[in-house]
């Protein structure tokens, strides 16, 4: 490919960025609002490097599947990654940080020697991982030269320069507009696309074109000796690249930009965790077959870490474009992000600090733009002088690796202050130190005098694992029992007391306490107090925020009049947007008329918060409980009330009932007693009546003393093997006496043999109520029917008659019920029939229903019953 054409597609590419972050910033604000958890997490996975896009093939083929710990670190940490995560956003949205340094300074106390130590740590670990991928850009572009044609320019000095440019316009400012936030994260997202999709895509295209699929590759391997690429050669390495690509996906600068500073709901968190396995998973697929087909079709000597090039090569040189454009868009994401957060930390940390503390007071100061500028520089001017002194020696992995270590370095201090109250800032400082002299004595020094990270053996303190492996655990180790011990001698300040309630209770507390947890007692006037935010802060944003804070708080100021407290620590926190904790403390400090700051002490306010919350609870606990037993007492008394009417109706119903047949049989004996001549056919009737109306009451008492039984639970059953259908002929011997009277025809259904277990006596009287009712209503015709299912039988009784009211059939199986539809009462007497049926149903864990359909004329009685041996 000629040097031209080269050229031609990266910048093109760059142009395209160009339009891509002025889209985000502008016409696309609204897709992305929409968008937001898939651009969140696309955004995360800046994580995917030039290291990802070619040193892991390049790992690969020298180390063999090494290479997935630095994936799987991240995919093993995601699940407390999203709990850990919620904690630091909330945090960073609460006292507006935005970047790993203030993050650290501002739980110790706003440091500034912490800061310094923590930005220059950073700085010295990042560095390196900028170079790599600088290198990846001037390597791959080697590889389409061929080595048979020179670029007319020097593409690496200028890819460096177009990105220096593209992070002026949209990474400066990232931290506190809205606009170019949107621009940057909209640009992170896009070439994380274009760098999954040319992975994925163009490895495959490679693979089943090149070679005749995986297996094949995996075959040919294996029968030259490769097996080896296909298992993990040093434990020890593994393990030390799980834990600290674990620890660098918290900690990197570029991922707190884009996990924590890009983040707009916390929600997004869940889309991202698992989208971003998937996003990596992709990113691997072809890996293994890529670097087994480089052994395989490339000449001896090739560097692996271009594999995926060299192969694309070979295959067409449209597709080693594509494959340049994805490392590419691999390399320069990083390099955006990340030498935005450094400036932005360099800044806050280094440069402003360092105008604030001039003695010459008068002179005019530095804003944040141009200091995040000026470290903007510092950081690109680092970045590609170590790329041109150092950096052609090692592989893309080990540069990655020694920035990986570096920045692992932070972890102790970094979980302390999320987790440990009692972590204090000397502590941090003084074990961060040590892990760091010890990375840069191991890796830093060592380079410099022109070794090979491994050819290091220093710290070869246990022979069974590597020279990284040794570093790494030694200076990790010796930095957290350093911090532990100076910050148990040590006593906390008040500012790193509430500020440690804070950070541990975040999730706990609530926001008002904690807005004034960095108030003091310095005074400033709200003349000098304006003039400070409109020295640092862009106009339009310190207007509307302090007219939307006067507002709120009905707030009059006048020039020479004390600001309150808590005003003065929400522009603590507007200049901590901007400049970070440690320089916004000094610069407020400038301000003060009283130098001496006694911090408003949040750890009494949390006690005092904790103890009203718990006699809170307490108290509505108690409430809660008398509520409920109200409702009870309430719930009950209505019931009484209910049960009383019912009772009253009952008692009424039988006494009538009672009273009738006892005023038939009175009148009748009494005429038989006063007409001794009555002929005796007469007599006989007069005798069969009262007869009749005996039968009458004994079955209403019957009834009674059953509801009575069933009620109080001493109804007790004589269960034994009942045949239904034999049961329901027994019946019909008597029951067809009367259908035939009232000219009904029965119709039977169902199988011959009906078997349960039951109480033959009850069941008796449950069909005989049923067909009784049936026979009363019925027209024409009443139907019997046998159905089963696995489990129980299900005896249906069906009369063509007029049905019952939709309204009555919810009551019509109460106790003490009789239906509003006086002519249904009348028919149905007290209504106990169906009451008691219902009961002996239910004694056989069965089921008595109606179904009734008035304008079809049709009612249904059902009830279920489990068949024999289910019982």
């Amino acid at each position: 490919m000629s040097a031209y054409m080269i050229i031609f597609i990266t910048g093109s590419y760059l142009a395209f960025l160009f339009f891509v972050a002025q889209w985000g910033k502008n016409a696309g604000k609204a897709f992305l609002e929409k968008y937001s958890a898939v651009f969140y997490a696309l955004g995360i996975c800046v994580y995917a490097t030039a290291w990802t896009f070619y040193g892991s093939i390049g790992r690969a083929a020298t180390h063999g599947l090494d290479f997935l710990a630095i994936y799987l670190g991240p995919i093993l940490f995601l699940p407390i990654w999203w709990t850990v995560m919620r904690k630091i956003i909330r945090i960073s949205k609460a006292q507006h940080l935005n970047s790993l340094s203030d993050f650290i300074t501002a739980r110790y106390g706003k440091s500034w020697f912490l800061a310094v130590l923590t930005t220059v740590l950073v700085v010295m670990a990042i560095t390196p991982y900028l170079a790599l991928q600088i290198k990846a850009i001037s390597s791959s572009a080697n590889v389409l030269l061929n080595d048979s044609n020179s670029a007319p320019i020097d593409i690496d000095l200028a890819s460096t320069i177009l990105l220096f440019i593209f992070a002026m316009f949209y990474g400066i400012r990232f931290a506190f507009d809205p606009k170019q936030r949107n621009g940057l994260v909209a640009t992170i997202a896009f070439e994380s696309t274009i760098k999954v999709l040319t992975a994925f895509i163009c490895g495959g295209v490679i693979v089943y074109t090149s070679f005749k699929g995986p297996s094949s590759i995996y075959q040919e391997g294996t029968s030259v000796g490769l097996s080896q690429l296909l298992s993990i050669q040093s434990s020890s390495d593994w393990m030390l690249m799980l834990l600290i690509s674990g620890f660098a996906f918290f900690l990197l600068p570029r991922q707190f930009q884009m996990a924590v500073v890009s983040n707009k709901k916390e929600k997004d968190l869940k889309t991202a965790v698992w989208l971003i396995p998937l996003f990596l998973l992709l990113m691997n697929w072809w890996v293994v077959p890529i670097a087994l087909g480089g052994h395989l079709q490339l000449p001896q000597g090739t560097n692996p870490d271009y594999f995926f090039l060299d192969l694309a090569l070979n295959t067409s040189p449209v597709l080693a474009g594509f494959v340049f454009i994805g490392g590419f868009a691999a390399a320069t994401s990083m390099i955006i992000v990340s030498s935005s957060a450094l400036s932005s930390m360099i800044s806050n940390s280094i440069i402003m600090p360092l105008f604030l503390n001039r003695k010459d007071s008068s002179r005019e100061t530095i804003t944040p733009i141009v200091a995040q500028r000026i470290g903007l520089f510092i950081v690109f001017a680092l970045a590609f002088s170590y790329h041109a002194i150092i950096v052609q020696k090692e592989s893309l992995v080990s540069i990655g690796m020694i920035s990986f270590i570096g920045i692992a370095q932070l972890a102790p201090g970094f979980l302390a202050a999320l987790y440990w109250r009692n972590a204090t800032s000397k502590g941090v400082m003084a074990g961060l130190s040590l892990g760091f002299i010890l990375w840069l004595t191991a890796f830093g020094v060592p380079q410099w005098l022109g070794s090979r990270s491994d050819e290091i053996l220093l710290f070869n303190v246990f022979e069974q694992w590597s020279p990284l492996a040794n570093i790494t655990f030694i200076s990790l180790g010796l930095n957290g029992l350093v911090m532990s011990a100076v910050s148990l001698m040590d006593t906390p300040s008040k500012l790193e007391r509430n500020q440690a309630e804070i950070f541990y209770n975040i999730l706990s507390i609530e926001p008002g306490l904690y807005e004034n947890s960095n108030s003091t007692s310095g005074k400033i006037t709200f003349e000098r107090l304006e003039k400070l935010l409109f020295r640092y802060l862009p106009e339009e944003l310190v207007s509307e925020t302090l007219f939307r804070r006067y507002t709120i708080n009905r707030i009059n100021p006048k020039p020479f009049d004390t600001v309150p407290a808590h005003l003065i620590s929400y522009a603590e926190r507007l200049l901590t947007q901007m400049m970070g904790p440690a320089t916004a403390r000094i610069a407020l400090n400038k301000e003060f008329e009283s130098e001496t700051i006694d911090l408003f002490d949040i750890q009494d306010i949390l006690q005092e918060t904790r103890e009203t919350k718990k006699l809170n609870t307490a108290l509505k606990e108690k409430s809660d409980r008398l509520a409920k037993l109200t409702g009870e007492l309430t719930q009950a008394n209505d019931q009484l009330h209910s049960m009383g009417k019912l009772k009253d109706d009952f008692l009424y119903t039988v006494t009538h009932e009672l009273r009738s047949p006892l005023t038939a049989i009175r009148a009748q004996i009494e005429l038989l007693r006063d007409e001794e001549e009555m002929p005796k056919e007469i007599r006989d009737q007069f005798l069969d009546a009262t007869i009749g109306e005996c039968v009458r009451l004994t079955s209403l008492i019957s009834n009674v003393l059953d509801i009575e039984k069933f009620e109080s639970g001493n109804q007790q059953l004589s269960l034994s093997k009942v045949d239904l259908r034999k049961t329901l002929a027994t019946i019909l011997e008597t029951q067809l006496i009367v259908a035939e009277r009232e000219g009904i025809s029965i119709a039977i259904d169902g199988p011959e043999e009906v078997w349960t277990l039951a109480d033959e006596k009850r069941i008796t009287q449950v069909i005989i109520n049923l067909l009784s009712n049936a026979f009363k209503y019925a027209e024409k015709t009443v139907e019997v029917c046998f159905k089963e299912d696995a489990q129980d039988w299900h005896v249906h009784i069906i009369d063509d008659g007029p049905g019952v009211p939709l309204e009555a059939v919810p009551h019509l199986f109460k106790k003490f019920y009789q239906s509003d539809d006086q002519t249904v009462k009348k028919r149905v007497g007290t209504g106990l029939g169906l009451a008691i049926s219902d009961n002996i149903i239910k004694a056989h864990k069965g089921a008595l229903n109606l179904t009734s359909n008035t304008p079809e004329g049709r009612t249904t009685f059902t009830f279920k019953i489990s068949k024999y041996g289910n019982n």
